[in-house]
């Protein structure tokens, strides 16, 4: 049911723009194939911003007690952005509230050319339907697709705050010129290894598409995850039940949309290598690698990331191949490093300036003092 809409005139010009809070799974799947299409054709947009993703993370995700809300903006009956938003219990130092939490890896969505005071207009509806709430907070954020939330000043405080880093590779400029800025030593030792792999019996690299494909190859997957040092940590995807189905119904689901695939390198009847790509608008996103570590000598892993890599740069629709991680071992295929935020907004009233904003700037305050006194600030 849409318990919230509020009438605006973005642009009274051209059109006139609606904004609706949903918390009825009916309502909501109205919306999804245009969800998706919004997530799939927003240039920069990850896939697991898609209905597709979001609607699997609340089959499999959500608990029983668990709340959510969907601000939905639309415009001549057109979806032009959307904001996923879960209810939950948040602390500030001593004092408790209520707030609106993105799902993680669920960012909220703004089309190119939506009026700029969309972003304000979901927040105000989405806060408006669960009154209890005192501010929204978006996890996890990449700092590039953050301006639409940080420039909307007019009827909310906006605070930001580091999450972590990410690395991705351009994959705009030619194959010669990216594998000429890798160091000598790694691009001949992978050649080297991808060479050696390929005399064994049944070598061979392939890219699997079809949602038939994908979804038996998600099994082999969290097989061969669960075989490795994930596996013994208890902290591969095998290792939570609710994960396993999560990533067999998203991973369908997303294939279905010609927006995920695996590619894999196999030889002696194994599957060695397993990468699982998301393909958005111009990007390609890596969420998840494995390789079998009986071949760890030949590299497997190194190969599948060295063959994906010079795919997405062969492909003249890709200008980014997303790692999703900061790990150290990335640097070695020439990547460029950018941020993640978490944003806190919270509407100008005071319950949420006193229980909300001001600790929260007072705590970030105080966290920071240490660096602005070391850089003598």
């Amino acid at each position: 049911m849409a318990i919230n809409a509020d009438t605006m005139s973005m642009k009274p010009q051209t059109a006139t723009s609606k904004v609706i809070a949903v918390t009825d799974r009916e309502e909501l799947e109205r919306w999804g194939e245009q969800w998706n299409d919004l997530a799939l054709q927003t240039p920069g947009a990850s896939p697991m911003s898609s209905f597709a993703y979001y609607s699997a993370w609340l089959d499999c995700r959500l608990r029983p007690s668990d709340r959510w809300v969907c601000a939905l903006a639309h415009q001549d009956s057109r979806l032009v952005g959307v904001m996923p938003l879960l209810v939950e219990k948040r602390k500030t130092g001593p004092l408790a509230y209520t707030a609106l939490i993105s799902p993680f890896s669920v960012e909220p969505l703004v089309a190119d050319d939506a009026d700029t005071t969309v972003p304000g207009d979901m927040a105000r509806s989405a806060l408006k339907a669960v009154p209890e709430a005192l501010a929204i907070e978006l996890r996890h954020l990449r700092a590039d697709r953050a301006d639409p939330w940080l420039n909307e000043t007019t009827s909310l405080h906006v605070l930001r705050q580091f999450d972590c880093h990410g690395k991705a590779v351009d994959t705009s400029q030619s194959l010669e010129r990216w594998e000429a800025g890798l160091k000598a030593k790694h691009r001949r030792e992978v050649k080297r290894l991808y060479r050696k792999l390929m005399e064994l019996p049944e070598a061979r690299e392939q890219v699997a598409k079809d949602e038939q494909e994908a979804r038996a190859l998600t099994e082999a997957f969290i097989e061969l995850e669960a075989s490795g040092w994930k596996g013994e940590g208890q902290t591969a995807i095998r290792s939570d039940s609710a994960d396993v189905a999560f990533y067999k119904c998203f991973v369908r689901r997303l294939a279905a949309l010609g927006a995920c695939e695996w590619h894999l390198v196999r030889a002696q009847g194994r599957v060695l290598s397993m990468h699982l790509v998301l393909r958005g608008e111009g990007m390609l996103f890596m969420p998840k690698t494995a390789f079998c570590e009986e071949y760890r000598h030949l590299g497997p892993g190194q190969i599948g990331h060295w063959l994906t890599i010079k795919r997405a740069i062969e492909d003249p629709s890709v200008v980014k191949l997303d790692f999703m991680s900061a790990a150290p071992w990335l640097d070695v295929w020439q990547v460029e490093q950018y941020d993640y935020l978490n944003l806190y907004l919270y509407p100008r009233r005071w319950r949420s300036r006193v229980l909300g904003y001001w600790p929260r700037r007072l705590q970030q305050k105080l966290s920071n003092a240490p660096d602005r006194r070391r850089d003598g600030l």
